[in-house]
């Protein structure tokens, strides 16, 4: 539930970070300068370092990262990301059965098997993602899958500038006044 709700604010927030940009670059111009004279900015035509961020947000969004995985196949042996994405498939084709049935279009796009055994799959919309990390779906997806896991909400990484440097990331008190001090959700910050 919570994770659901933080996932769809950074959603909003990155749709209104869009449209801010978008009507920046569609602003009227200064006194004096043409209105020609500067291009409409959009994304298509931000800086290549803002067209990434904005992918790797949009691709963030629609992942779903499973700890504790340790996927075999019948001989024992660890599967390859080709048959993760298989069995993900087939367990999600069986959620129905159990009485709960995924958004529209739901799929997933792709699987990744991490060295120390961890999974993130790639869904084909962010309201997949929003959908898989409800814990009572999450529980049943793990169950399909025939796996002992915890469907994990994907963190994302940031650079505050204008920090302390006497403050300390690694305390878990200072990380707690922040979202109180911002009006967050208790452990919003990882």
């Amino acid at each position: 539930g919570e994770a659901c709700a933080r996932l769809g604010e950074a959603e909003a927030t990155l749709a209104a970070a869009r449209a801010a940009m978008e009507a920046a670059g569609q602003a009227t111009p200064l006194p004096g300068t043409s209105p020609t004279a500067s291009p409409t900015l959009t994304l298509e035509t931000a800086p290549a370092r803002t067209r990434r961020a904005v992918d790797l947000a949009d691709l963030m969004q629609r992942q779903l990262l499973i700890r504790g995985v340790a996927l075999k196949d019948t001989e024992g042996q660890p599967i390859s990301d080709r048959q993760a994405l298989e069995k993900a498939r087939q367990a999600l084709n069986m959620l129905p059965a159990s009485g709960l049935s995924p958004p529209k279009d739901a799929a997933f796009d792709a699987a990744k098997i991490q060295r120390h055994g961890d999974v993130v799959f790639t869904l084909s919309t962010p309201a997949t993602a929003r959908w898989l990390l409800q814990p009572n779906i999450a529980r049943a997806f793990a169950a399909k899958m025939g796996m002992e896991a915890k469907v994990i909400e994907r963190t994302y990484k940031l650079i505050a500038e204008r920090v302390p440097v006497e403050f300390d990331p690694h305390n878990p008190a200072a990380l707690r006044a922040i979202d109180e001090a911002h009006g967050l959700d208790q452990n919003a910050i990882a």
